[in-house]
C-alpha cells in the first residue's frame, strides 16, 4: 500500500535536494531565538553551515543555541534516535500489530531529513504499517539530499518581528546558499 505523503510527493519529484523551511516554536515563549539548520548524520556538513551562516548575514539574526546535545556548528544540528526512543517505537509497533521498524542510533530522527533519502539515511517507512503506508523512497539509492530549515522562533518577539519585517533577508539568505553551493550564477 502506497500513500501520497510528503515523502512520496517528493520522491516522485526527481528533484536531487529537499529545502524544508519552518518557523520553530518552544513552550516557554521568548526563551529561545535563532537558527537551526537540520541535516542527515552521514554526510559532509558544508551545506548546512552554509544555510545557517548566509541567513544569519543576511537576515541578521543569530544562530539558535537551544539543543547543544545535537549542535555540530554554530546553526547546524544532526538529531538522531535515542536508545530510549528506539524502544518506544518497537514497543508501539508491537502494541499496533506490526514487527518493529529496522531503527539505529544512527538514524536520522526527523522525518523530512530521513524519509526523503532512502537508504542513505535509512529511511524506514517500507509499508509494514498499513496506516502510514510505504515510501517510495525506502529501500532507493535515489534519494534526495534533504535539510529542514528552522529560520526562527514565531513565539518569540524578536524572531517573529524580523521574519515579518526583514523576510527578504530570509529568502536571500537561503537563495544565496543554494547559488553559492550549486554554482549557479
Amino acid at each position: 500500500m502506497q500513500k501520497s505523503g510528503k515523502a512520496n510527493v517528493i520522491g516522485r519529484s526527481g528533484a536531487k535536494y529537499v529545502f524544508s523551511v519552518h518557523l520553530n516554536s518552544i513552550e516557554e515563549p521568548n526563551s529561545e531565538s535563532g537558527v537551526e539548520i537540520y541535516a542527515p548524520s552521514k554526510m559532509n556538513l558544508d551545506f548546512a553551515k552554509a544555510f545557517a551562516d548566509n541567513i544569519v548575514k543576511y537576515a541578521n539574526t543569530n544562530y539558535s543555541t537551544l539543543n547543544p546535545t545535537y549542535k555540530v556548528a554554530n546553526g547546524v544540528y544532526v538529531r538522531t534516535f535515542k536508545a530510549s526512543e528506539i524502544e518506544n517505537s518497537a514497543n508501539e509497533a508491537r502494541a499496533k500489530g506490526y514487527k518493529p521498524y529496522n531503527i539505529t542510533e544512527d538514524t536520522p530522527y526527523l522525518y523530512m531529513v530521513r524519509e526523503t533519502g532512502g537508504i542513505a539515511t535509512g529511511a524506514y517507512v517500507d509499508g509494514r504499517n498499513e496506516k502510514v503506508g510505504r515510501n517510495v523512497l525506502y529501500n532507493s539509492n535515489i534519494g534526495l539530499e534533504a535539510y529542514l530549515l528552522e529560520i526562527g522562533y514565531i513565539n518569540n518577539d524578536k524572531d517573529l518581528r524580523n521574519i515579518l519585517n526583514n523576510n527578504s533577508g530570509y529568502v536571500r539568505g537561503i537563495v544565496e546558499t543554494i547559488k553559492e553551493h550549486l554554482n549557479i550564477d
